[in-house]
């Protein structure tokens, strides 16, 4: 209950950081995040993956190189 309480504070943290507030952007970023940490790979590594992987379809849909 405890680790379940400190994962919604940590992601309501991360989303209300410096982060683009497109619609796509945060949406791919969340489902990247959650299904990441359920793989148990660490939040710190699943963080920067998946900004990386956020800004990629965000940037591919925008038409932006």
């Amino acid at each position: 209950m405890i680790k379940l309480l400190i994962f919604i504070i940590l992601i309501n943290f991360v989303f209300s950081t410096d982060m683009p507030k497109d619609k796509l952007w945060r949406k791919t970023y969340k489902e990247c995040f959650i299904n990441c940490i359920k793989e148990g790979i660490s939040k710190h590594a699943c963080n920067l993956y998946c900004i990386h992987k956020a800004d990629e379809k965000y940037y591919k849909e925008k038409g932006i190189k």
